[in-house]
């Protein structure tokens, strides 16, 4: 909230540092698959779950449920993801260039500006 109305200072230069951006994308996709590859890596089990040691779930569940859900989100983001938006990117720009053809921006997109 503090960044929406800027009284971060700091703060929001470190926040909104387009470092950040890629690694967001991976955190969305993440979020969106690690449930599924929990139940994955607890259902590929023959046996019934039981608890043996802290230790031992760490090592059969938590380890391998992160390492996936990171591998995943990876390969979510560089298959549908990135090309989604650009996609998106060039439909939005084609539409944009119809409808208001005269107002062009710096980088070659066009953007509405009083409306």
């Amino acid at each position: 909230l503090a960044c929406t109305f800027d009284w971060a200072g700091p703060v929001k230069t470190l926040l909104c540092h387009p470092l950040w951006y890629p690694l967001g994308r991976l955190s969305y996709c993440a979020y969106l698959m690690h449930d599924v590859l929990i139940l994955l890596v607890v259902g590929s089990d023959d046996r019934p779950a039981h608890f043996v040691s802290i230790f031992h779930l760490y090592l059969t569940v938590t380890i391998p449920s992160v390492f996936l859900t990171w591998i995943f989100a990876y390969v979510w983001t560089s298959l549908v993801e990135i090309p989604f938006g650009n996609i998106e990117a060039i439909l939005m720009k084609v539409n944009v260039d119809k409808n208001f053809p005269s107002q062009k921006i710096g980088n070659g997109y066009s953007q509405m500006k009083n409306l």
